[in-house]
């Protein structure tokens, strides 16, 4: 029985189902984040490296709460690390974006996106 809340995007006709994360998968989100930074260097980047690695550390971040998240379906076997390279491979970055966003605000990390206005 899957308790995860669930949603799905429909780029170009496609379904993707997406599901929050479990503790299990935010505790194996946050562990590859941390590693993920570990591999950053300390200083001296130029603004051009420094940019460079903050690209490739959000992809990278983007990729792996997505690949997480489809981990979750019911049926699904393989682990989060095991789709995240077929993730990194076959999303474009703006579809990459708008799933990761869907998951963070599935699994609670950041408030729903409203379309409507604030009242002042």
């Amino acid at each position: 029985m899957n308790y995860l809340k669930r949603d799905t995007l429909n780029p170009e006709g496609e379904n993707i189902r997406l599901f929050e994360l479990s503790a299990y998968s935010r505790m194996k989100y946050i562990e590859f984040m941390v590693e993920e930074r570990k591999s950053l260097p300390e200083d001296g980047l130029s603004p051009d490296e420094n940019f460079k690695m903050a690209t490739l550390l959000a992809t990278r971040d983007q990729a792996m709460i997505v690949a997480l998240s489809l981990s979750e379906a019911d049926g699904e076997e393989r682990d989060g690390k095991d789709i995240f390279p077929e993730i990194m491979r076959n999303y474009p970055p703006g579809l990459l974006g708008s799933a990761a966003l869907l998951v963070r605000m599935l699994s609670g990390m950041i408030p729903p996106v409203s379309n409507t206005p604030e009242q002042p």
